[in-house]
C-alpha cells in the first residue's frame, strides 16, 4: 500500500498540489505523480476526523506542515522531524522515532510569549493537528512522519505573520518534500 502526503490546509499543499499536477478525487483528497494527498482541515478534531475516514488503504502518513517555535534558538523557515508529539488538552505523548523535536498540539494558535516560553521547558513546537495525525495512525497500525517547518515564534502577531509567509512556506514544502519520500 501507499504512503499518503497529508497537509492540514489548502495553502500549505498549493505548491505542491499545483506542481505535482494532482487531480482531485474527493473534496480532500487528490492523486498526483508522487502519490495521494490529503488535505484534513485546520484543528485536532477536523483532522481526525478526515483522517479517520481515509486512513485504511494507506501504510504511510506523511505530514507536512507549519508550526510555531517555542525555543527562540529554532531558526525559521527550517525543516524539523518530530520524535515525540504531545497533547495539550490530555496531556499524553507518541513517540515516533529517535531523534528529532518534541512537537506539542493545542487546539487553538498560541499567540502569547508569556505561556510560548512556559511551555519551551518541556516542548520544541507547537501546531493544530500533528497529534492527532501520529494518534490516528497509531490507533490503525501505520507509520507515520511528522515534517514541520518553522513560521513563526508565537507572538501577538503569529497569524498575520502566517498569513503574509504562507505562499513562501509552502513552495519550501514542495520543493524538500520529495526527500523525504
Amino acid at each position: 500500500m501507499p504512503h499518503l502526503i497529508v497537509f492540514a490546509t489548502t495553502m500549505e499543499a498549493a505548491h505542491t498540489l499545483q506542481k505535482t499536477d494532482a487531480k482531485p478525487i474527493s473534496d480532500c483528497l487528490y492523486t498526483s505523480l508522487y502519490g495521494h494527498i490529503l488535505i484534513t482541515g485546520m484543528g485536532p478534531e477536523q483532522a481526525q476526523k478526515t483522517l479517520d475516514q481515509h486512513i485504511a488503504d494507506f501504510d504511510h502518513i506523511l505530514n507536512f506542515g507549519i508550526v510555531g517555535a517555542l525555543k527562540k534558538e529554532l531558526l525559521p523557515h527550517t525543516f524539523y522531524t518530530i520524535s515525540q508529539v504531545s497533547c495539550l488538552t490530555t496531556d499524553s505523548t507518541l513517540n515516533l522515532q529517535e531523534e528529532g523535536l518534541h512537537l506539542l498540539t493545542s487546539s487553538t494558535p498560541l499567540h502569547d510569549p508569556n505561556e510560548r516560553d512556559r511551555l519551551a521547558k518541556r516542548f520544541d513546537l507547537i501546531d493544530m493537528e500533528g497529534y492527532q495525525f501520529a494518534a490516528c495512525a497509531k490507533k490503525y497500525g501505520k507509520k507515520c512522519q511528522l515534517i514541520k517547518i518553522i513560521s513563526d515564534f508565537c507572538t501577538e502577531d503569529t497569524s498575520e505573520i502566517i498569513r503574509s509567509k504562507l505562499p513562501n512556506l509552502s513552495e519550501l514544502i514542495y520543493k524538500n518534500i520529495f526527500s523525504y519520500l
